[in-house]
């Protein structure tokens, strides 16, 4: 999918990621999220991503992604409470997000 600023503007984007599409030159969606996770601007990926995504394809993305965390998690706090500090920490783990983003990419370009 080419992004446009319109595209970007009707779906509510931040006006520091606004300003950054601008600045860079890529319109297609993939190369667009593969500079963005280069960046380690993993949240605008993360916003961008589902904002792609069909419904199906959100479903297809958030289930190995708790199944991952979840997994993780229980390996490195085996004795912690699970579903309050799980969220936590995937959104602290950046190889974890640039996993899933990934993850999410391929499933965009099926």
């Amino acid at each position: 999918m080419k992004l446009t600023l319109d595209w970007l503007k009707e779906k509510s984007a931040c006006i520091d990621g606004v300003v950054w599409f601008k600045a860079q030159k890529e319109t297609d969606s993939i190369k667009v999220l593969n500079a963005l996770i280069k960046e380690d601007k993993l949240d605008w990926a993360s916003w961008l991503i589902v904002r792609l995504m069909t419904y199906k394809q959100q479903i297809q993305y958030a289930a190995p992604a708790a199944e991952q965390v979840i997994g993780l998690f229980e390996e490195l706090y085996p004795d912690s409470n699970k579903e309050n500090r799980a969220v936590a920490y995937a959104t602290a783990n950046t190889v974890m997000r640039k996993k899933m983003l990934n993850y999410g990419i391929e499933l965009l370009s099926e």
